[in-house]
Parts: C-alpha cells; sequence; structure tokens
C-alpha cells in the first residue's frame, strides 16, 4: 500500500485553513484541521471541573474525542485529573502559531 500526504494553507476571507491531502491508493482524501475557539475551552474547563465524562464533553462542545485530549493536555492537564487551563492552552497554541509562523484563525 502506497501512502503519502502533503501539507498545504488554504485562505478564505483573510483566514488561514491547514488542510492535509492524503494520497492513498491513487485516492485523494481531504482533511481539515480545526482549533478549537476559547470559548470552547472555557466550556471545556466548566465541564471538565465538574468531572463530566470526556466522550460526553466532546459531544457537547462538537469536536472529536481525540480534540479534548489534545486540548486538555495543551492545557495544562497532562493526566486525567489535573487542573485544565483554558488561559494556558490558548497561549500555547498562539505560542505554536507563532513558532511555525502561521497566523492564528481561531
Amino acid at each position: 500500500m502506497t501512502f503519502s500526504a502533503e501539507k498545504f494553507i488554504i485562505k478564505c476571507e483573510g483566514k488561514n485553513f491547514p488542510i492535509a491531502l492524503f494520497f492513498c491508493k491513487g485516492v485523494m482524501s481531504i482533511r481539515q484541521y480545526r482549533y478549537m475557539t476559547y470559548a470552547q475551552r472555557k466550556e471545556l474547563a466548566k465541564l471538565y471541573t465538574k468531572h463530566v465524562p470526556l466522550p460526553i464533553i466532546s459531544e457537547t462542545i462538537g469536536v472529536h474525542l481525540a480534540t479534548i485530549y489534545r486540548e486538555l493536555k495543551r492545557g495544562g492537564a497532562k493526566k486525567i485529573g489535573d487542573v485544565y487551563s483554558p488561559e494556558i492552552a490558548e497561549s500555547a497554541l498562539k505560542a505554536n502559531f507563532k513558532r511555525r509562523g502561521q497566523h492564528a484563525c481561531a
């Protein structure tokens, strides 16, 4: 099975949308990456401190469960039960954008 991936940035209405083109057996699929907004991060913090199960949080916020786990890690909660801070997550995301040379689109 041959597999390759190429990453591109698409600009639309002044915003950057990173996408990845995946080629597998000659078939191309597009995956678009989006980031949680600050309001979604605050909602995550509120639900996480109330010990709501993570699958329920992901459904409530409208993102994939893997996004919740990445966001918790980004916000200082390295393991389940640690304190999550949306401010730390937001600053980490902006630092990553700055380091990579990507403009914030969230």
